[in-house]
């Protein structure tokens, strides 16, 4: 029945519903040769109306579906999720370090006031970089003074594209970033990730329950990925964890809140946590006046993935894994905790990156820096292409992956999933572990050539004869770069890539990676 709240939810009046409804009421007011098409004045009317009511229809959808933490987004889903005494990650800022050259002495003022317009600077992308400390009186010359982004989140910084200034200060009269970022800041916790959070951490009052446990886990802040397997039999499984015991694996760093500070006339008992010297320690005995964190016989170092193993295994279950922490329990008896923290399992990546408006190319040199951080998979998890191709989007909206694969070498055979070889593994890739097909020889002021199929093939440049310089930079590909002429009369250094011009002509540099991948520049010499 429409426009009803009942046992089984909300159920609102669909636009054919309306329409009939509105059809019949018409009909019964005004005769049934009243015409209600939608090109008439009246039918025009009709659906006017029917359209407000499915508007509000949609509101009203929408706020009762924000009651269901599954179902909420943005501001809703965090007054949801507090029920669940948990809270969205925040996202952190990235910091890189800009130089700022000057004529004069000048003063910058930076984010530790508030009087002062903030000194701000930007790349050719539009993100904005501000000041973090202020400068006074700052010396002529070169000065290399640390920025944050203006937005939270994984904003990279590429070397020698931040010199725009925002903020006009005479006596500035050069801004660059020689570097990228020394700090990548992290993306706000998405509404996804938060909701795939929110239903582990349910689980959290339970005990001796593996559900309970992720959660624990999951819960602790700086911990990525949680794995744990439960061998609930009597003999050794394939995995090699012994008969009734479990397997926790862990991605990340723990870093809990810092807890009250210590203070040696107040009076502990068992459990409780204390920060000294922004360190956490935990209370191994009752009544612990006076007797300092660094007595290990009353304190211990906070270990927050221990402590959940210990708090939510069951009675009596062995453990498994690498790592060890001691807990001295109640009764001063020892009690070992084992777990293992995740290792990183190479894996390397092959496809062609392709132009999408067959006019920009495809940002390689962003993609090769970003997709390391931020196509990171879980512990124990296989990847895809898919997922590969959606990051590769979400740093570069022009790029097309093609022939794609993984492979654990760069020279293997590649694969369109990849999965760890241990559950103890995470898959991670570096810069160099890379490889894309499509290369581009870039040079300053060179136009790439795309074709049909949105590859870059070229990059052509015009360079005047007898000694002129071009400095190439060979991007994408593996392995060591090698610069050599195709044809031409010119020269090129074949490990920096920088080409001098000799007689007028028509001259062809190309660049090679370890893997036999090429890409040339045509070079017209005048």
């Amino acid at each position: 029945m429409p426009n009803s709240l009942t046992t089984s939810g909300l159920t609102t009046a669909t636009q054919a519903e309306l329409q009939t409804n509105f059809t019949t009421a018409l009909q019964t007011i005004y005769g049934a040769n009243i015409d209600l098409a939608s090109d008439t004045p009246d039918g025009q009317w009709m659906n006017i109306f029917i359209q407000a009511i499915l508007d509000i229809e949609d509101l009203l959808t929408e706020i009762y579906n924000s009651f269901d933490p599954d179902n909420a987004i943005g501001t809703q889903l965090d007054q949801r999720v507090s029920m669940n005494g948990i809270q969205r990650l925040a996202g952190t800022f990235t910091i890189t370090n800009i130089t700022i050259t000057t004529n004069q002495s000048v003063n910058l003022y930076g984010l530790d006031q508030s009087t002062q317009p903030v000194y701000t600077v930007q790349d050719a992308s539009g993100n904005q970089w501000q000041l973090i400390t202020t400068q006074l009186a700052l010396s002529t010359g070169a000065n290399v003074l640390a920025f944050q982004a203006a937005l939270p989140g994984s904003v990279i910084s590429i070397p020698n594209t931040i010199t725009i200034p925002v903020t006009v200060v005479l006596g500035v009269t050069a801004i660059n970033n020689p570097t990228t970022y020394s700090v990548l800041g992290v993306n706000e916790e998405s509404d996804a990730a938060l909701k795939v959070r929110r239903a582990s951490s349910v689980s959290l009052s339970s005990q001796g329950y593996l559900q309970g446990l992720l959660g624990a886990l999951e819960n602790i802040n700086g911990i990525t990925s949680v794995q744990v397997f439960e061998n609930d039999t009597s003999t050794t499984n394939s995995l090699g964890v012994p008969g009734h015991s479990l397997w926790a694996i862990v991605a990340g760093n723990a870093t809990p809140a810092t807890a009250p500070a210590w203070n040696s006339t107040t009076t502990y008992s068992y459990g409780q946590l204390v920060s000294s010297g922004s360190v956490n320690y935990i209370s191994w005995q009752n009544n612990n006046t006076g007797n300092a964190v660094t007595n290990g016989t009353f304190w211990g170092l906070y270990n927050p993935v221990a402590q959940a193993i210990y708090q939510k295994r069951n009675a009596g279950c062995g453990m498994y894994g690498a790592t060890n922490y001691i807990i001295t329990q109640i009764d001063g008896s020892q009690f070992t905790v084992t777990y293992d923290s995740v290792s990183a399992q190479t894996m390397f990546i092959k496809f062609t990156a392709t132009s999408l408006d067959l006019v920009h190319a495809p940002n390689i040199a962003a993609i090769i820096q970003k997709l390391p951080q931020i196509f990171v998979p879980g512990v124990n998890t296989e990847v895809n292409i898919n997922q590969l191709a959606t990051y590769v989007q979400q740093i570069d909206p022009n790029t097309l992956v093609t022939s794609a694969g993984f492979s654990a070498t760069s020279t293997g055979t590649y694969t369109s999933t990849f999965s760890p070889t241990s559950p103890k593994y995470q898959l991670a890739v570096s810069s160099a572990d890379i490889i894309i097909l499509t290369m581009i020889l870039s040079c300053p002021n060179g136009t790439p050539v795309i074709n049909g199929s949105g590859v870059v093939t070229t990059t052509d440049i015009s360079v005047v004869h007898g000694g002129h310089t071009i400095q190439f930079t060979g991007l994408g590909g593996y392995g060591t770069l090698t610069y050599s002429m195709v044809s031409g009369a010119g020269s090129i250094n074949s490990s920096t890539g920088l080409y001098t011009s000799s007689t007028a002509g028509t001259d062809v540099a190309q660049v090679q990676d370890s893997l036999g991948n090429t890409a040339t520049a045509t070079i017209t010499v005048s």
